[in-house]
């Protein structure tokens, strides 16, 4: 599992090695606004615990290319440091 850092809320970032087709069910999950059934199948797929679900699924971008935070509208790479709020954003398409 890779851990990324975030500047934001000073959070080690937990990155889960998710399957395809539960990547595309979590990012359908926070698209739709719907963050506690993201955490859940985090959770129950033994990605990692609640606490760590938390703090991933509140970085992954809702929008692609928007931060998750400040609503900065550039960002281009997956996981990306906002420039205007030092977010870090797991940003998917």
């Amino acid at each position: 599992m890779m851990i990324s850092y975030c500047e934001k809320c000073q959070n080690n970032i937990p990155n889960p090695l998710l399957n395809p087709t539960d990547r595309n069910d979590l990012l359908a999950f926070v698209r739709a606004n719907k963050p506690l059934q993201a955490m859940a199948l985090l959770k129950e797929k033994e990605y990692m615990n609640l606490y760590d679900s938390k703090v991933f699924v509140t970085h992954l971008s809702e929008t692609y290319g928007k931060c998750h935070k400040c609503n900065y509208d550039q960002l281009k790479h997956e996981y990306e440091v906002c420039p205007k709020c030092r977010a870090l954003n797991i940003n998917w398409e």
